[in-house]
């Protein structure tokens, strides 16, 4: 299992409510997420935050491989 810090687009979304349409933001911030690649596909790389001794994950968040900017392995080392 590794670590890794990805660099990625979010395609975001808009959570405010209701608002009149000209004040809908269309802004893909820029986001950095560490953590363990639990699953690769070709489509997604999933990367959770936790991980327990028995294997089990939490905190997973789904990066689809189209909007990442950069992946860099910081664990393990070598």
């Amino acid at each position: 299992m590794k670590i890794e810090v990805v660099k990625w687009h979010d395609a975001g979304g808009d959570q405010d409510g209701w608002k009149p349409t000209e004040d809908v933001d269309d802004i893909n911030p820029v986001i950095t997420s560490v953590g363990w690649v639990v699953k690769e596909t070709e489509r997604n790389v999933t990367l959770a935050m936790d991980w327990a001794d028995d294997g089990d994950t939490n905190t997973r968040g789904r990066i689809p491989k189209g909007m990442i900017i950069s992946r860099e392995v910081i664990w393990p080392v070598g």
